[in-house]
Parts: structure tokens; sequence; C-alpha cells
């Protein structure tokens, strides 16, 4: 009667449980460009590196200063991709590049996937082609969630040295790029040498904001509740001092390379200017961007700064007369703005010593 056993006594059979699983579809145009928004972007020399939310590193040709000083941001030719490294499962949230001739080829990402990853530009010979890319050098795993910002010294004397940021409490780290020219998990000195220099104690809350002087001595953040804090990089287990003023999330800060001012723009729409060493605001400018202040990037001299906005807008600003002007509007909030130094002494032989800003932003 029941000739596949099991009797009527038998349990019902449950039904299959459903499977989940996941693909991607790659864009078309996936080789040729960034699919999804640009997080970070870096000029370096004769190339441009930018960080993306689709996970990868890409380098640019960067145009001539000498042959486009005069040219307005409408006027650049289309850059072509050099190459494409995947670099982070998920968005690339920050590259930073290290100071020093010996670290002159040699980036810094941050990711989503909690990762600091070390990398090396080099040639590769393995298809014939001689193509410039990145090499990965080491993975830095740290952080207990997304990194959001990197740091890094000017001065070439720091060698390796570099500071991440993400968000949670107490997730701002100090870190020496010459003790991590290894694999991740080679043996157990390999991560006694992975680990931080060291952990700054103190930040509260997630940071969105982090910047440094040229000698890594004097380091900054701004958090989701609009604190800025300030720490001496000598004592990081010490208090940090604490600038109230914001009235929404710090976005983005940069410090001057002695580490007396530094400049913060935030969700409220206002940039200031700090005194690190009084600990007080020295100026609010809060007419110029009507949103979100997204980046900064001051002037060498700090006599003026370029910001970006989250509707787009670009506008630099007189530090001593406090007058702003539009110098272009994107189509997307602006997340990054950097200065190109190698580019702007570039643009000044070219124009007769005229003083010329040469800025990339994302």
């Amino acid at each position: 009667m029941y000739p596949f056993g099991g009797g009527s006594n038998a349990a019902p059979r449950r039904p299959a449980r459903p499977r989940a699983f996941s693909f991607t579809l790659r864009e078309p145009s996936f080789a040729e460009r960034h699919v999804g928004g640009v997080n970070a972007v870096v000029a370096r020399g004769d190339a441009v590196f930018t960080g993306g939310r689709d996970g990868t590193i890409r380098e640019w040709a960067a145009p001539s200063a000498s042959e486009n000083a005069s040219k307005n941001a409408a006027a650049f030719p289309s850059a072509p991709n050099a190459a494409v490294t995947s670099a982070h499962a998920g968005w690339v949230n920050a590259v930073t590049p290290l100071a020093g001739d010996e670290n002159a080829n040699v980036l810094v990402s941050g990711g989503a996937d909690r990762a600091v990853k070390l990398w090396r530009r080099s040639k590769s010979d393995a298809d014939g082609s001689g193509a410039v890319g990145l090499t990965l050098v080491s993975t830095l795993e740290r952080h207990a969630d997304y990194v959001t910002r990197l740091a890094a010294p000017t001065d070439a004397s720091c060698g390796g040295a570099f500071l991440s940021a993400g968000l949670g409490a107490d997730q701002v780290f100090l870190w020496d790029a010459s003790r991590s020219s290894f694999a991740p998990g080679e043996s157990s000195e390999g991560e006694r040498k992975n680990a931080p220099v060291a952990r700054f104690a103190g930040q509260t809350d997630s940071a969105y904001a982090l910047a440094a002087d040229a000698t890594c001595a004097v380091l900054v953040t701004g958090d989701v509740k609009g604190v800025v804090r300030r720490w001496d990089a000598r004592a990081p287990r010490e208090r940090p001092t604490a600038l109230k003023g914001h009235a929404g999330t710090v976005r983005c800060a940069s410090v001057d390379p002695t580490g007396r001012l530094c400049l913060t723009g935030s969700s409220d729409g206002a940039v200031r200017l700090w005194d690190l060493g009084q600990g007080r605001c020295m100026q609010t400018l809060a007419g110029t961007h009507g949103c979100s202040v997204w980046s900064l990037a001051p002037d060498r001299s700090w006599k003026s700064v370029v910001s970006g906005g989250a509707d787009g807008a670009v506008y630099v600003t007189d530090l001593a007369r406090r007058r702003s002007r539009l110098l272009f509007r994107e189509a997307g909030g602006v997340v990054e703005l950097r200065r190109d130094d190698e580019a702007e002494e570039e643009a000044s032989r070219a124009s007769g010593g005229e003083d010329l800003a040469v800025t990339v932003w994302a």
C-alpha cells in the first residue's frame, strides 16, 4: 500500500526553502567611466585618480597646466581613462597620496567594506601593453564600520604616516605605511605590524571630516553633531579640544601647514575659520552656500578658499574681505576639491609668475 516506505505515520515533507542569490550586471560603459558618483579625487603629477561608488579607483591622464592655464573648466577636453582597479567591495569613500619621494607612487584608499588599502602605481607588461595600474600592497582592517575619510601630511620627513576616520565612536587611527609592505595575515609578526600606530580616544560620534597639518602633529575631525575636535598626535589618549558652533554634520575640514588654522564646512551651509591654538571661531561665512557644504580647498597662503556644495555650486571666497564669487556649477553635488600644487607651479611659470590656482574636483 505504501511502496516507498514510511507508512502512514511518516512526517509530511517540508517544502524546500527558497534560496536567495544575487548577481551583478555590469554597465556597458564600466570600462570608460565610473558607474555612480565619484567620492574622492587626487591629482598626482601627470595623472588624476578618482574613487567611486562602483568600488573602483580610476586613473585619468591629466591635461597639461601650461597648455590649459587660461581655459575655464568647460574648455577642458575629456581625459582618457588610463586604468581601472577594482579596489573595494562597496563605495570607495576616500583616496589620498603619501608624502616623500619614496612614496611618490603610493596611494591609500578607504571604503565601505571597512578596509584601508595601500596601493603602488606600477607598469604591468602582462598583456604587453605596458599600461600603468595599481598593485595592492597591504590591507589594513581595524575599522568597525565604513571608512569615511583619510588624511596624510605633506612634509616629506613624515614618511608613510597617514590617518583614517570612520563611522562609530573612537574610530580615528594613525598608521605608518612603511610597516605594512606585506600581505595581511602572513604571520603573527605581520599582524602586529599591520596594527595602527595609535587610536585616538574621545571621538564620541561618527566622523565625516578629517584633516591634519603638514607634519601630522595636529589633526582635526568633524562629526554628525557638528562638533569639531582637535588632537595632538603625540598624545592620542588625551581628551581632544572640542570646538562647537556648527548646527549640522561637519562634512569637510582643512588644516593649514602650521596647525594653527582650520577651515570646516557643514550641512548647516556655513564655512567656519577656527584658531586652533585659542580654540575659537574667527569667521563664519554663512551667506555663500544655500545648502550643505561638502568640500573645501584653501590656497597655499590661506588667503582664499574654494568650496563646493550639495547643489553643485563652487565658490571662491576671499577670507580677508569675506567676498565670494561663483566659479561654476556642476549638475550634482561636489563632494571633494583638491589643489594640484605641481600644476599650480607649472601654470605659474607658464604665465610669467602670475599666481594661479589649479583645482580638481569630484
